[in-house]
């Protein structure tokens, strides 16, 4: 039977049949079927080759050796994902066919399929570098070090890891890979690698200075902590001797100060065990410690502190230097490690130099709670000679604000110039459909109406035109997107029509506020905008919007709405609902404009006078409600309307009520856009809060991620009521660092701002502390954060009203929020009774809990 594309398809499945009818085959009938194999392979989805049962790829890739002339072509083929990847090509197969044809540039083949194998993230599998590997043999072709190849390479080597290390061909080409390439960690059987590699060292196969100087290297450059465990395995077995760390002491000394805490620990014992052996230069000692006595771990931190304390003793000339570098840990986060550093000095006090004692007390000004009170006490001249020479300087906190010590409110900037042409406009427009800001949605909907009441419609069209065209998938068709109602704006002021997806908006239930589905959030307000724009235009255009802020926070200056409605009642022309609602919710009450307002003759003229002369938005009611599931506890907020015989504003009853359920909900993130949210009720920050909560605790309870909208709260306006507490409790907890810098950052905005809120957050902090429903370590890192930023005042005032909440039931993480508070009060000189911490602080033990109650107390009681 001679070869043909159905011969080949019909034996799908069976490679020795493949074989055999290739075999019979004669070279020129063979070579001569070469083309349509190619074409029929090109021809073909990679879709058609996997899905066909059986599946041929096995059997095309041996047609392909069997038949193409050149590497270039076979590795067409044979590189095809579904052709190489399952069911696995058969090596022998292919190599006994090959071997037929006398093929000289097996290895050239190799190499080619060398750069296709594996090139995704999971790398190559093992069948598939199989064949390579075969080729590369064969073909006697050194392989190509790339990570798809390592990995390949490791994959396969056989469960009796020493012998196929040692029988190996690429052992030495590939092995220093291992070491070379970051993530190669992740590929090692453990402890199976460290075993083998030390078996292979004491064959002789190996060298150990090589291998060791390798695992070194690669513990030096990092990793992630589970891909260097191997190498950290590897070097444990190999239990360097004192000769061999004292001769790569300086690279020890860098393990002990960047590594992981396990590869740290077992560098810093290993350089301490060379030192007790006398092979380590003091030197290299103290420039290591000025690495470890930073660090977070207190273990390593505590067991240099007495590796330094011995040397000090076993060289006493070198007590001022090695005090010197101990004073480093009086800068360390940890209350703990600033009273080991203290201690340590105090053991060495009696042989430092008057100059070196004056030098560390003055360093003692970073020190937290009463150490620096002892510290004055062990290191003045008083204890030598008669009365101090000096006290610890406490260095000034910079923005440490008393509560409400601000008054007045600080202004946003302002809003940038509208627009005046329609190319800046597309400048804008385009930018907005890549990039959707607050800022730029209220500029593109202020300049689409401004430059469309001014009739040059043929000019918009000309700037817009390539926009509407290129994104027209985003900006036309069916969908309750805003960049979809965007486009239907546009549309109708361009060609006077209105558009599909306008017009379904039920507009009579949403003035009526009996259709909850289109204000779901609030920042769909902008979206029902946009949708009234397009709508509204063609039956009653209006020249200018009422609502564009004057500021980037979304406030709106009184007297500029004054003037926009005296134009409005001049001209003759009647502003749209929502536009005007909308304004309200931003206007900024000034008394000064009343008058002004109250000369406006308009019904919505003498509505503005009214909503200025009383005030504004009333404050909603915002209770604490609380929301329990069967694994979730979750405190949220309900709001109900300040008043019932209110104006009928629409968004007012719209946004002012808010019911929650019973059972809280879980998510994958928020459903709002933040900066579009906050410039919607950018005078009543707690009825944001409200709405966005169950988001905001889902990033200390779902780990979700974005707390962006709460520094834009916090620079808002408006009283702070539990929903706003809750936020920036929640968001304190956060799981994630970036989030917990935007808490830090809302905390700080809050401190410099009149209203009071420290006490209101504290109370949240201590109930939901109390009950497990956040991680108080979290918190402790953030208000941490805090207080180096300058906050102590708002920080102690925080903590002074959660501790008594707390300290009964001493939840996990209580401790490290007392050390904060230890810090805090330090720095603002508090002396009060803490309800509940005496309790603690007079039981027996030394746990943690007890000795931070008891460094609490005693800064407490001066």
């Amino acid at each position: 039977m001679s070869i043909s594309w159905d011969a080949i398809l019909t034996r799908a499945g069976d490679a020795a049949a493949v074989t055999e009818l290739l075999l019979a085959t004669p070279e020129r009938e063979r070579r001569a079927f070469g083309p349509e194999l190619l074409a029929r392979v090109k021809a073909l989805s990679d879709a058609d080759l996997w899905q066909a049962h059986p599946r041929p790829g096995p059997v095309i890739a041996l047609a392909a050796i069997g038949c193409l002339p050149s590497p270039a072509q076979a590795a067409t083929v044979v590189g095809r994902r579904w052709v190489r990847e399952w069911p696995c090509i058969p090596v022998p197969e292919f190599l006994t066919i090959a071997r037929a044809r006398q093929l000289d540039w097996l290895g050239d083949l190799g190499l080619r399929l060398a750069e296709r194998v594996g090139a995704g993230a999971g790398g190559p599998r093992a069948a598939e570098w199989a064949l390579v590997d075969a080729l590369l043999v064969e073909g006697g072709v050194r392989p190509p070090i790339t990570r798809s190849f390592v990995q390949g390479w490791i994959r396969t080597l056989p469960e009796g890891l020493a012998a196929g290390l040692r029988d190996s061909p690429w052992l030495d080409v590939a092995l220093p890979a291992v070491f070379e390439l970051d993530g190669m960690g992740s590929e090692l059987p453990e402890p199976g690698f460290a075993e083998a590699v030390v078996q292979l060292i004491a064959e002789g196969r190996l060298d150990r200075a090589t291998i060791l100087d390798a695992t070194i290297d690669r513990q030096l450059r990092g990793d992630r902590p589970a891909f260097l465990r191997p190498f950290t395995q590897l070097h444990d077995r190999l239990a360097p001797t004192v000769d061999e760390v004292a001769a790569r002491a300086s690279d020890y000394a860098r393990l002990i100060g960047s590594a992981p805490s396990p590869i740290a620990g077992s560098a810093q014992r290993a350089l301490r065990a060379a030192d007790e052996a006398g092979r380590l230069d003091p030197d290299v000692l103290l420039a290591a410690s000025t690495e470890v006595l930073t660090r977070k771990e207190k273990a390593l931190v505590r067991a240099q502190l007495s590796w330094l304390e011995r040397v000090a003793a076993r060289e006493p000339a070198r007590s001022d230097e090695i005090a010197g570098t101990i004073a480093i840990g009086f800068e360390h986060r940890s209350l703990d490690v600033q009273e080991w550093a203290l201690e340590a000095i105090g053991h060495l006090v009696s042989r430092l130099s008057p100059a070196t004692r004056s030098a560390i007390l003055k360093a003692a000004g970073s020190l937290s709670g009463a150490l620096p009170a002892r510290a004055t006490t062990l290191l003045s001249p008083r204890s030598a000679t008669g009365p101090p020479e000096a006290t610890p300087h406490r260095p000034a906190l910079p923005g440490s604000v008393p509560l409400g010590a601000h008054a007045g409110e600080p202004r946003a900037a302002a809003m940038p110039p509208p627009f005046q042409r329609p190319a800046e406009l597309a400048e804008e427009f385009l930018a907005l459909v890549h990039d959707q800001t607050a800022i730029g949605w209220e500029r593109v909907l202020a300049a689409l109406v401004a430059l469309g009441s001014r009739g040059d419609r043929t000019a918009i069209a000309e700037a817009l035109g390539p926009v509407l065209t290129r994104h027209t998938d985003l900006l036309s068709g069916y969908g309750w997107s805003r960049l979809r109602f965007l486009g239907e704006a546009t549309r109708a002021i361009l060609d006077g029509a209105e558009g599909p997806m306008s017009g379904r908006v039920r507009w009579e239930a949403v003035y009526a506020g009996d259709d909850a589905s289109l204000i779901h959030m609030p920042d769909d307000v902008l979206k029902l905008r946009i949708a009234e724009v397009a709508q509204r235009w063609t039956a009653a255009p209006v020249p200018i919007l009422l609502a564009t802020p004057t500021h980037v926070d979304g406030s709106l200056d009184a007297g500029v709405l004054a003037d926009r409605l005296a134009r409005a009642e001049a001209e003759g022309w009647e502003p749209w609902p929502l536009d005007y609602e909308q304004a309200l919710l931003r206007v900024v009450v000034d008394p000064a404009v009343v008058p002004r307002a109250e000369r406006l003759t308009s019904s919505r003229g003498r509505q503005f006078a009214e909503w200025l002369s009383t005030g504004g938005l009333p404050e909603p009611v915002s209770t604490r409600f609380e929301q329990r599931g069967s694994a979730l506890i979750r405190v949220v907020a309900n709001l109900d309307p300040a008043r019932s015989d209110g104006p009928g504003l629409i968004l007012e009853n719209a946004l002012c009520t808010l019911s929650r359920s019973p059972r809280p909900g879980w998510s994958g993130g928020h459903d709002f856009t933040p900066g579009i949210l906050a410039m919607v009720l950018p005078r009543n920050r707690e009825v944001a809060a409200a709405w966005t909560l169950p988001a905001f605790a889902a990033l200390a309870d779902q780990d979700c991620r974005d707390a962006s909208l709460l520094p834009l709260l916090a620079d808002a306006a408006g009283p702070i009521g539990p929903a706003m507490a809750l936020a920036l409790v929640y968001a304190l907890a956060a799981r994630h660092e970036p989030d917990r810098f935007a808490a830090v950052d809302a905390f700080l905005a809050l401190a410099g701002r009149p209203e009071p809120f420290a006490e209101a957050v504290g109370a949240e902090l201590g109930a939901l502390g109390r009950d497990g429903v956040i991680k108080l370590p979290r918190v402790a890192v953030a208000l941490a954060d805090a207080l180096r930023a300058g906050a102590a005042t708002p920080v102690w005032a925080t903590l002074a009203a959660a501790l008594p909440i707390m300290l009964p039931a001493a939840p996990r993480g209580l401790p490290d929020l007392l050390e904060v508070a230890t810090r805090a009060a330090g720095a603002v000189h508090a002396r009060t009774d803490l309800p509940g911490l005496t309790a603690i602080a007079d039981r027996k033990g030394g746990s943690r809990l007890i000795r931070e109650a008891r460094r609490l107390r005693e800064v407490l009681g001066g």
